[in-house]
């Protein structure tokens, strides 16, 4: 596997917006975290959104410079729909917003659902959709490149982080539901 200077400038990219984004919902949202499950929800996923998001857009860059492989591993396909979840997810918070202005609602009470956004999009959208597709995947049994890059391996290891995640937030939240 052969690292490219530019695969780890975007790396170091992909985790800056991650942490930036991160630190934002942390700063507005953090003193409402009373749950660990509120915790992890603040924090974790807006910096999977963030990486998500940098990195679909840099695999979507990769493929209109016509620089990434013919048939999309797995890795790739997380990327692609991760950036898909949350931009489809903001045109519809900006779609409602607008809905919203134009009846003459309070539309500056609309925008506390930019941090629902965030925690809503990752925690019960995007890792179910993630791991369906990687199952699909499964499934169809795909032809898989016989060398795959550092996208294609950082996709892998995004996707199980969603995955962990998935399955850690649902632990945590059937726990404290059952108090």
């Amino acid at each position: 596997m052969r690292i490219r200077l530019g695969y780890a400038m975007e790396f170091v990219v992909v985790l800056a917006v991650g942490m930036g984004l991160a630190r934002f919902v942390w700063v507005v949202y953090g003193k409402d975290a009373e749950t660990l499950l509120d915790r992890l929800q603040i924090f974790i996923v807006p910096f999977l959104v963030g990486i998500g998001l940098a990195g679909g857009l840099g695999t979507w860059l990769e493929a209109a410079r016509r620089r990434s492989p013919p048939i999309w591993g797995v890795g790739r396909w997380a990327w692609s729909v991760s950036a898909l979840c949350v931009l489809l997810k903001v045109l519809d918070l900006s779609v409602n917003l607008l809905f919203s202005h134009w009846r003459g609602n309070d539309a500056i009470h609309e925008l506390g659902m930019v941090g629902d956004l965030m925690i809503l999009l990752f925690a019960r959208e995007t890792w179910w959709i993630s791991t369906a597709a990687w199952l699909t995947s499964l499934i169809i049994r795909q032809p898989r490149d016989p060398s795959p890059d550092a996208r294609e391996w950082a996709g892998h290891f995004y996707l199980a982080a969603l995955v962990a995640y998935g399955i850690a937030s649902q632990i945590i939240d059937l726990a404290y539901r059952s108090r």
